[in-house]
């Protein structure tokens, strides 16, 4: 079962024009982020904070996943981190066989020489059970001999180091230092930065013998939020970048209505560019397309050496974006371009919006290009367009007829964006606008 839900992020709206799938693209940082990355999924880990914490502060959870729900989420880890959610969540509804069988396979996991992860999910296998008083820390002793409770710090001032009192034997039993502490964890607005915090918190409230008024709204939010059958979502905020930003706004054209272009040219001129040509170039077409100055000075010269590079012909556009276009090159041959179909499609994209006019290609070159959607060599259009439109844009590049694929769009409320599966798509949808571009603005020769 694939559970997906879009998080939906709040900007500042100007203007009265039909608001812009835009706004659910700003990223933590400002700037726009990839659409799939928006896209929260159902998260095991997270779920097991939380009813965790409800558990210990005395609130009531509405919806209990089922075991069924709970065994497809573990089917879909591996390694030490799915031993122990496995563990954590078969301590939370009391199944010890199968607490039994986590640990074990932790042992087998992590022996002399385990995985990186090793180390982290034993200890958050023992703080979870030292906070549950679970009778299975004498089988986890065992199993790992060497384990040790963590040295106490030096102070308590924060939710973190309270937290390792409490498993160094020390519980935090001053009323007002733990109000202090959420209130600087929480920033004074009640909410927690994550899940594993508020958990932390509740443990350290529950083993002090501590109220929180504070503390236990921040659980009943938190239980409180959307979710699958009891299973909530992830909290990985998601990151924009220049890349993302540039296409974004280049596919949306002029639908911008309630975004804030403002905080978005300002996100845009913070992103360290190092200096680098690409990143210079695609934070100029970013401000260009905004109309927002000032724009930063030109980079160096960019010439596009990778022939296996998928991202070639959107970096010639967005430098026609920023029209730095004189500025970029292809830096590999027409021979190194046919030695794949999507090298070859790459190099005909790219040259042709370099050099703004349809590419000369062979047969023998519209013949591969043909082949890159044969059934046997690609998935479905449905589950997998990119081959089909690298083939329609690139033979569009060149002035050749194709019957073009017909592909989703209006993905997340945007006819400017192509649904792959249930993602939205950017690469897809760049492809489908170059296409568009080459027949019906430039022409095809």
């Amino acid at each position: 079962m694939v559970l997906v839900a879009l998080a939906a992020c709040t900007v500042q709206v100007g203007g009265g024009a039909k608001p812009s799938a835009l706004r659910d693209h700003v990223g933590i940082n400002g700037l726009l982020a990839d659409p799939a990355a928006m896209r929260h999924r159902p998260s095991l880990e997270v779920t097991i904070d939380r009813v965790g914490a409800a558990r210990l502060t005395g609130v009531a959870v509405q919806h209990v996943p089922s075991a069924t729900l709970i065994d497809g989420l573990v089917a879909q880890l591996d390694g030490p981190a799915r031993s122990d959610l496995e563990l954590r969540w078969a301590s939370y509804v009391g199944d010890t066989a199968r607490v039994g069988k986590a640990i074990e396979a932790l042992g087998r996991q992590c022996g002399e020489k385990g995985p990186d992860d090793c180390d982290a999910s034993v200890h958050s296998v023992w703080s979870f059970l030292q906070v549950s008083g679970s009778p299975a820390r004498s089988e986890l002793a065992r199993t790992f001999p060497d384990l040790r409770p963590p040295a106490c710090p030096a102070k308590a001032a924060t939710v973190g180091d309270q937290f390792l009192s409490l498993l160094c034997g020390r519980p935090v039993r001053d009323q007002e230092a733990f109000d202090a502490a959420v209130v600087r964890e929480t920033n004074g607005d009640g909410r927690f930065a994550d899940s594993r915090t508020l958990w932390a918190a509740a443990a350290v409230a529950r083993a002090g013998n501590l109220k929180s008024d504070e503390l236990r709204t921040a659980v009943e939010r938190a239980v409180g939020q959307s979710h699958v059958e009891g299973v909530f979502f992830d909290e990985t905020p998601a990151q924009g970048t220049l890349l993302t930003s540039w296409a974004l706004l280049h596919l949306a054209g002029g639908d911008r209505g309630g975004v804030d272009l403002d905080a978005l040219a300002a996100a845009i001129r913070r992103e360290p560019t190092d200096g680098a040509a690409d990143r210079v170039m695609l934070a100029r077409a970013g401000l260009a397309l905004l109309g927002s100055t000032p724009v930063p000075g030109r980079g160096g010269r960019l010439v596009l050496r990778d022939p296996d590079g998928p991202y070639n012909p959107f970096i010639a556009l967005a430098a026609r974006d920023a029209g730095d276009l004189r500025l970029v090159s292809v830096g590999f041959s027409a021979t190194q371009s046919r030695t794949t179909p999507e090298r070859l499609a790459s190099w005909i994209l790219t040259r042709r919006i370099i050099e703004g006019r349809p590419i000369t290609i062979t047969d023998s070159d519209a013949s591969v290009l043909r082949g890159m959607a044969d059934p046997k060599r690609t998935a479905t259009a449905a589950s997998n367009p990119v081959p089909a439109l690298l083939r329609d844009a690139a033979l569009a590049a060149a002035g050749r007829p194709s019957e073009p694929v017909t592909v989703s769009v209006g993905c997340g409320g945007a006819d400017w964006l192509v649904t792959v599966g249930d993602e939205c798509d950017i690469r897809s949808s760049l492809l489908l606008a170059l296409r568009h571009d080459f027949t019906s603005h430039q022409g095809a020769a």
